[in-house]
């Protein structure tokens, strides 16, 4: 047989056993098969081996192509090296071991080149039956992926108000598998970056990525959020338990306005969320509140002005950010109208600020991920100009105002020893990290 007869017959004779190993194996049985059918062999080495060549090309721009196609095939191939070996004079025939070269096996009697026409045959059919038996990786032909291949969240705020915000996360699907209740783990493409658990363990575990919410709140303390509406692509294996589903932060200020992170997973226990809405109850409290007042009060006196604040990459109500900007702005400047000679405000030499709570002595690191939860993007982090301080010995006051009375102690800000990690690529990223004690 010439050599594309015999590597159409491997591929399908490997593509239908679906492993590579037992395809190799299937390929040498398949040259064995077809030489003991009378067959005609062409002279010429050259065409022998460019026809070979040429079925393995077209396999590989199948849409049905297989690794154990391709191993059927070049096993199935493979014999006849002896052939060739032979008629460039680099093997005698008495060393040949392949079981029909040898005559352990009948070798068929020799045809006409007229039978090309059928060998042609075998390899159309084939092709054509490798397809049949692959239906799976059949994309050309609007087939289904026996993977899934998702696609990047989708958000919408639904509703934003002082006391309450709802947002709907939807998780669409690129290709579906055909059964999402037998889907492997690792046969799931996530559009976003999965996450590692117990990442400096030498065992460490991959686990689906987790999706980020930032959302200004008008209060300082912790905030209430539950999931509801959920939807799955693939259902969960275990029973699911408050806070499965969303995990929100303490919020943190950033320019006088409180933000709260909160973090979704994509998978969890098993299960792939198709989608879910998320309520994040925040009741105003505190400085919030005056500011919130303020920001109305500016609003209802038809007063304006060019003032805006930039609001942070990701923060989903702006409108509730600007209105607090706005409340804290006023206050600021209400402070200094009443104040009777200009303090001085370290606070005020830069607006990049974000505030940590050290409640105790320790070894601590901030990563990208939790600066973003702050409302910090990023593309707005130079690696080289981040800096730490701490504040004279006393906690800094929550809307980084300076009190008269605390000038003496806290017009020190003493600066803290930081190791900064960020693969020395010159970018802020978010596994990117601060260390420091």
């Amino acid at each position: 047989m010439c050599l594309f007869t015999h590597f159409a017959a491997g591929a399908l004779a490997g593509g239908v056993t679906g492993n590579v190993y037992l395809g190799s194996a299937a390929g040498l049985a398949s040259h064995a098969l077809l030489d003991v059918i009378p067959h005609y062999d062409h002279p010429d080495w050259r065409l022998e081996l460019g026809g070979g060549l040429l079925g393995m090309v077209l396999l590989l721009l199948m849409p049905f192509t297989s690794w154990p196609a391709v191993a059927g095939g070049v096993f199935g191939m493979v014999p006849d090296l002896e052939n060739l070996l032979h008629k460039l004079g680099r093997l005698r025939r008495d060393q040949f071991l392949f079981p029909t070269h040898t005559g352990l096996l009948p070798h068929g009697r020799e045809l006409g080149p007229k039978t090309l026409a059928w060998q042609a045959a075998i390899f159309i059919g084939c092709f054509a039956l490798l397809g049949l038996a692959s239906p799976g990786p059949a994309q050309a032909s609007g087939g289904i992926n026996q993977a899934a291949e998702m696609g990047t969240p989708r958000l919408r705020l639904l509703s934003s108000s002082a006391e309450r915000s709802v947002v709907r996360i939807d998780f669409p699907v690129l290709a579906h598998p055909t059964d999402w209740q037998s889907l492997s783990d690792d046969d799931v493409y996530w559009a976003l970056a999965p996450r590692l658990e117990d990442e400096f363990s030498d065992h460490p575990r991959i686990l689906p990525p987790r999706l980020n919410l930032a959302l200004a709140v008008p209060t300082r303390y912790p905030v209430v959020a539950r999931a509801m509406d959920v939807t799955w692509w693939r259902d969960p294996r275990e029973d699911l338990v408050e806070g499965d589903l969303v995990e929100v932060g303490t919020p943190g200020v950033y320019r006088s306005v409180p933000i709260v992170g909160a973090l979704i997973p994509l998978g969890v226990k098993g299960g792939i969320l198709a989608g879910l809405t998320v309520e994040i109850l925040h009741p105003v409290s505190g400085a919030e509140s005056r500011h919130l007042d303020l920001a109305r009060g500016f609003a209802a006196s038809g007063k304006s002005d060019s003032w805006t604040e930039v609001v942070p990459a990701g923060v989903l109500n702006t409108d509730l950010f600007q209105d607090l900007a706005r409340g804290g702005r006023q206050a600021a400047l209400e402070k200094l109208a009443v104040d009777k000679a200009p303090t001085f405000d370290p606070f005020a030499l830069t607006s990049h600020w974000v505030k940590l709570d050290i409640t105790s002595s320790g070894l601590y690191r901030l990563t990208g991920q939790e600066l973003l939860a702050y409302g910090v993007p990023t593309n707005d982090v130079d690696p080289d100009k981040l800096r730490l301080y701490r504040g004279g010995g006393l906690a800094l006051d929550p809307d980084a105002a300076v009190p008269d009375s605390l000038q003496a102690e806290r017009i020190e800000l003493n600066e803290v020893a930081i190791e900064v990690v960020d693969g020395d690529d010159g970018e802020w990223n978010l596994d990117d990290e601060i260390r420091f004690y």
